[in-house]
């Protein structure tokens, strides 16, 4: 059937799907963040303030515009409960995101066949010896990134894991090992970027040294993103030799793997208990310190960190440094790499926060599934001209099997021009697009990819149709 998409200002969506407690707009702020963690003689500092910190950038000190400290917070009362058919891109779908997360990802797609037994047996006895309540994800990564145990699972399904741990194991990946492992990095990055405090990646794998090999034009671009995105998420990077004791080159590659990103090594994968006990303990208390560099001062060069502490007895640990990257929007081949990360990766992406509803209706013709979907348009980069808001958009309303293989797709960019009452509406309420798809027996899931053209965020989310009722 013909198919519309439509724009509405119609808001039927809870607003506790968008609005998300203290989540910061950083499209035209442009704030360096890095995390900061802070030890004593007793152990973690935990009793910081803004005052006690000193931030240089090449040397030149900065004032500290952004300052938090990420603490372990008991449980809390959502604020609200989605309603039956209605799903959103946050981590947990609901209200207030959980802090301080460790993924770990066992990469078949780099690890030598011979290499990925051991690796199997350390990461399931790692898991048996979980807490199910622990915030630690277990993703794998070979033809395709998997969802082996997201954070709101727990890790008792052992049966289940050891037979997907299996799959990846056995896999042969026909596919570009750097692209697809560049992909995998951002698509984690974007999935858990929004989620406050300091993530951890535990990276199981048989060869860190992608970027020796990827240095063409081909490779550069992918590779530059993806480092930048685990630099604006907060993540630090904790490798794991899947091939034995890390020596030489992967010892060396490893460790400045680490230090970039402010992560620890090396570690060998009988040493994967310990990574994950030091990633863990290494976000127990950590301080986010932020600042905003000039415009002339990104100059796409590295520019190196130090952190200086008033108090005496106390050292501090943190990524080496970022690249200032200037103010460009991506290009072509980088807008299609991330559309094609979005629709490829399990994992939903909420550079622009996302939420959906779907209902079955019977008219104009029957087995129709009606999608109105809500998107935070304070993460947008619209602009003021001849007094209208303008912006482009591109939208894509994917139909995936269960497999997660595209049936069909729609595409359209969407040129916007609101006007001043309309903008404030769309502000307030989230900005909504709406699309109406034929009910067919592969469809289990569509999936809503919403890119901005002018800031280069993008938003994803999945929605499942196969129990709606």
């Amino acid at each position: 059937m013909h198919r519309t998409l439509v724009i509405a200002l119609l808001f039927c969506i809870p607003e506790v799907v968008l609005a998300q407690g203290d989540v910061t707009n950083r499209l035209n702020m442009r704030m360096v963040q890095v995390n900061v963690i802070v030890q004593g003689k007793n152990g973690p500092a935990d009793n910081l303030t803004n005052d006690d910190f000193m931030l240089f950038d090449q040397g030149r000190p900065r004032t500290i515009s952004y300052f938090s400290a990420d603490k372990p917070a008991p449980p809390v009362a959502l604020k609200g409960v989605l309603p039956p058919n209605t799903f959103s891109n946050r981590v947990n779908g609901h209200g207030a995101p959980p802090s301080n997360l460790t993924v770990i990802l066992f990469d078949g797609l780099n690890t030598a066949p011979a290499d990925r037994p051991n690796a199997r047996r350390q990461i399931l006895g790692l898991l048996k010896g979980l807490d199910p309540r622990a915030k630690i994800a277990l993703y794998g990564l070979s033809d395709s990134l998997r969802v082996l145990k997201d954070f709101s699972a727990d890790a008792t399904e052992l049966d289940r894991l050891a037979e997907e741990v299996t799959e990846i194991m056995t896999e042969h990946a026909q596919v570009n090992q750097a692209l697809r492992t560049y992909a995998a990095l951002e698509a984690i990055a974007g999935h858990v970027g929004q989620i406050a405090g300091r993530k951890s990646l535990v990276w199981v794998s048989g060869n860190f040294a992608i970027n020796e090999h990827d240095r063409t034009p081909e490779f550069s671009q992918e590779r530059e993103r993806a480092f930048r995105a685990l630099g604006h998420a907060n993540i630090s990077v904790y490798p794991v030799e899947a091939a034995g004791s890390p020596r030489g080159l992967a010892s060396t590659t490893m460790q400045e793997l680490a230090a970039v990103t402010g992560g620890r090594a090396p570690y060998s994968v009988n040493q994967l208990a310990a990574a994950v006990a030091d990633a863990v303990e290494d976000a127990a208390v950590t301080y986010t310190l932020g600042f905003y560099p000039q415009p002339s001062e990104l100059d796409g060069e590295f520019h190196a960190f130090k952190i200086q502490l008033k108090r005496k007895g106390l050292t501090a640990r943190y990524r080496k440094g970022y690249v200032a990257y200037k103010d460009e929007s991506p290009d072509v081949r980088q807008r299609e790499f991330m559309i094609d990360t979005a629709l490829w990766s399990p994992l939903s992406t909420a550079g622009i926060a996302l939420a959906g509803r779907v209902e079955r209706v019977e008219k104009p013709e029957p087995d129709l599934l009606q999608f109105v979907v809500a998107a935070d348009a304070h993460q947008m980069r619209l602009r003021m001209e001849d007094q209208h808001w303008t912006g482009k958009l591109e939208v894509v309303f994917a139909e995936e099997d269960r497999d997660g293989e595209i049936i069909e797709s729609k595409r359209d960019t969407v040129n916007l021009k609101l006007q001043p009452s309309t903008y404030e509406t769309v502000m307030q309420k989230g900005m909504l697009f709406g699309q109406v798809l034929k009910t067919q027996y592969r469809l289990a899931q569509v999936r809503v990819v919403i890119y901005d053209y002018d800031s280069g965020q993008l938003g994803s989310l999945v929605i499942p149709v196969e129990q709606v009722k």
